[in-house]
């Protein structure tokens, strides 16, 4: 194999340069939007929730367990209780009094987190 000579590689690295600010720009674009179902989703992972960082009120909120042990999302003033078993997903709907709605395990109580309800 024959070493480049220094015009080949400006050229191998301005065609570089530009591929990486397309793939940047392309990966910022503000013209993507997620779906609902990722945006109002709590996720269980490690036996710790990872709430969305709000929801509107009486949206439709998806709760995935990647854990293999089942858990509950249970608000400690009742407003919502799902169970989901380990590997699965479920649905609840959020509550349409807007407010924080703080939630734990019934199965695992040092798992708490909070719902932000807009």
């Amino acid at each position: 194999m024959s070493t480049p000579t220094p015009a080949r590689r400006r050229i191998i690295g301005a065609v570089c340069a530009a591929a990486a600010t397309v793939l940047i720009a392309s990966g910022c674009s503000s013209s993507s939007t997620p779906s609902d179902t990722v945006a109002d989703q709590v996720t269980i992972s490690a036996h710790m929730f990872m709430p969305p960082a709000s929801v509107k009120a009486g949206a439709t909120i998806t709760v995935r367990n990647d854990d293999t042990d089942e858990h509950t999302v249970t608000a400690t003033g009742g407003a919502f209780d799902t169970e989901v078993q380990g590997k699965q997903t479920v649905t609840f709907t959020a509550p349409t009094a807007p407010g924080t709605y703080d939630f734990y395990c019934k199965y695992h109580p040092g798992m708490k987190a909070t719902l932000v309800v807009a």
